[in-house]
């Protein structure tokens, strides 16, 4: 008897630490709420759809940066930016068809475990009050061990699943880094262009005491064009002087528009450089901002998007391990039915129901507490994206809009 005991007490602890696992699967760390369950799918989500927005061909990359075909052309790193951006696509794509439905299959399979095994009238319920009737009614060992049976496929079935999502994970996280060395690359090569750099963004939108800065470029052209329009109205004026005493008048008013014609060329001449200079800081600022801004937010996607996939496959491996847990209980459950049958009545058979029903008690309070949890973690799992041509920034924002929904609900 003792060792009946000892046994029953293994295979609760069993159960116990079954649920534990899928508990800390739901919940994550309770001090962190992105760690939950939903928290994780939704940004699993929005980091791979991101992935699909970002331009990966070279029409769509010339659009985002606002180059033609030939300005895009003078970037040694266009083409790879393009193709790494192509490399993430295709990750993100596999993430949707090979991983995503399948994990929301597997917290759909969960939530209708838990409907069918938690409350009072449960399939639990139902096996206990097959193995020892309370209504004066003969036991039907066979039906509970049917039931068992199902109750157990499923459990394998769901972990089996788990262990295809987490082999699925897996390939998806190696994509994610296969795509990130490629945007590594393409990153240093933006670095290393002084068209696109960092430091040509710093030095262009520097203040007025920065040589080269926009600001201090357009000071230059308001003195030049301030000295410009002197020495065109000095020059255009002087005619007037040549009536003041002639020939000397005429003389000295030559001289002066001839002086100051030549100064007003020249200096035209100067303004059109700085405008034309200040032009080309302005497109280059642009294309360098937007370049730098494209390679950032993708960058910073990546990092999330590996850090929630680690996540992911902790978490699967969690539930894997929870849905083997309830399938050995279950396993051992039956054993004890099955191996009833051929007792006499008796205190060993009256032992080895009662282990039966206490198990199946013991069960269902623990799936009937976990499962509101499981209904809260599982419903509205998807985010919602406009579908339409967006801008990366507007997306972005749309991002956060979504990652905000965590925080209030």
């Amino acid at each position: 008897m003792t060792t009946e005991t000892t046994t029953d007490n293994s295979t609760i602890e069993a159960l116990e630490k079954a649920m534990a696992d899928l508990s800390t699967y739901l919940n994550g760390n309770t001090e962190d709420e992105t760690t939950n369950l939903k928290a994780n799918w939704i940004f699993l989500q929005i980091y791979a759809t991101y992935g699909l927005r970002l331009p990966n061909t070279a029409a769509l990359l010339e659009s985002a940066l606002n180059l033609t075909a030939n300005e895009a052309a003078a970037y040694s790193w266009f083409n790879a930016m393009y193709s790494s951006y192509n490399t993430l696509n295709a990750s993100s794509t596999y993430f949707f068809s090979d991983v995503f439905e399948k994990m929301t299959s597997l917290g759909s399979g969960l939530q209708s475990y838990a409907s069918d095994v938690a409350g009072e009238d449960s399939t639990f319920t139902l096996v206990s009050s097959l193995v020892k009737p309370t209504d004066g009614s003969a036991a039907d060992l066979s039906s509970a061990l049917d039931i068992l049976s199902d109750l157990k496929t499923t459990a394998l079935t769901n972990a089996n699943l788990a262990g295809d999502i987490k082999t699925n994970l897996a390939v998806y996280k190696t994509k994610l880094v296969g795509a990130q060395s490629a945007m590594a690359t393409v990153k240093d090569d933006i670095d290393a262009d002084d068209r696109t750099s960092q430091a040509t963004i710093t030095k262009l939108t520097g203040g007025s005491d920065i040589m080269g800065s926009i600001d201090q470029l357009n000071v230059l052209l308001k003195a030049d064009e301030k000295e410009y329009k002197h020495d065109v109205v000095v020059a255009s004026t002087s005619v007037t002087y040549a009536w003041v005493a002639p020939p000397v008048g005429l003389i000295a008013a030559a001289t002066v528009a001839g002086i100051y014609g030549k100064k007003a060329v020249d200096m035209k001449d100067t303004i059109d450089r700085l405008e034309a200079q200040i032009s080309a800081a302005e497109q280059t600022l642009k294309v360098a901002v937007s370049t730098q801004n494209t390679v950032k937010l993708a960058d910073q996607s990546l990092d999330s998007a590996i850090e929630y996939t680690d996540l992911a496959i902790a978490k699967t491996t969690l539930v894997q391990n929870s849905w083997k847990g309830v399938a050995s209980g279950l396993e051992y459950i039956s054993t004890k039915v099955a191996s009833s049958i051929s007792m006499e009545d008796g205190e060993e058979k009256l032992a080895a129901i009662n282990a039966v029903v206490y198990f199946m008690k013991k069960a269902q309070e623990e799936w009937t507490s976990i499962q509101p949890t499981i209904n809260e973690m599982v419903t509205d799992s998807y985010i919602t994206v406009t579908p339409t041509s967006q801008t990366l920034t507007e997306f972005a924002n749309q991002v956060v809009a979504e990652a905000n929904k965590l925080e209030t609900a």
